[in-house]
């Protein structure tokens, strides 16, 4: 594992200790995710965090 990534993972275990069950995160991009982000987002279990992109976006706003 890289200093990076436990870095983050560190910040995301703190991070989700004071969060009820029920937390919604909503993370919006206009282009898309990197692989780097999506992987980040599984530390926040069992928190849920909905990622959308640009297409996802378009079709609930329409």
């Amino acid at each position: 594992m890289s200093k990076y990534t436990h870095h983050w993972r560190t910040v995301f275990n703190k991070m989700r200790s004071p969060c009820p069950a029920g937390t919604v995160g909503l993370i919006f991009s206009r282009t898309g995710f990197t692989n780097a982000a999506v992987s980040l987002s599984y530390f926040s279990l069992p928190q849920a965090i909905l990622m959308w992109n640009g297409a996802e976006l378009k079709y609930a706003l329409e």
